[in-house]
């Protein structure tokens, strides 16, 4: 019996150091990810903006949002979770004017409200 317990042990005591070991670099890099709120105050008219996150010059999206402007005058809001840093943010509004994308570069940290007024374009 005891030599049982012992192999239980060996085996159990390693998978749990793992599991241990898992949760505790989970969050540890949750807590190092800011997160911040983008608002875009659209032009009126806006029907719907597009937002993409970009790291630097990569061309790789870390995140994308949709969504129609609100209230007077129109605005989205987007909720992001990223490390702290530069980024570029790309955005794509449809309105009566057409189609219209411009890009801008913004600086992500903790708790941080980026306002960004696209006026009447």
């Amino acid at each position: 019996m005891a030599e049982f317990r012992q192999k239980i042990r060996k085996v159990i005591a390693p998978i749990a150091f793992l599991v241990a070991l898992g949760v505790l670099a989970s969050q540890t890099c949750r807590s190092e990810m800011a997160e911040a709120t983008v608002v875009v105050e659209a032009a009126p008219g806006t029907a719907e903006v597009e937002l993409e996150l970009l790291r630097g010059k990569s061309t790789e999206r870390l995140g994308f949002f949709r969504g129609r402007p609100m209230g007077n005058p129109p605005v989205v809001r987007w909720s992001v979770q990223a490390d702290s840093g530069d980024y570029q943010l790309s955005i794509t509004t449809h309105g009566p004017a057409g189609t219209e994308h411009e890009s801008r570069g913004i600086r992500l940290e903790d708790r941080a409200t980026i306002t960004i007024s696209l006026g009447d374009r």
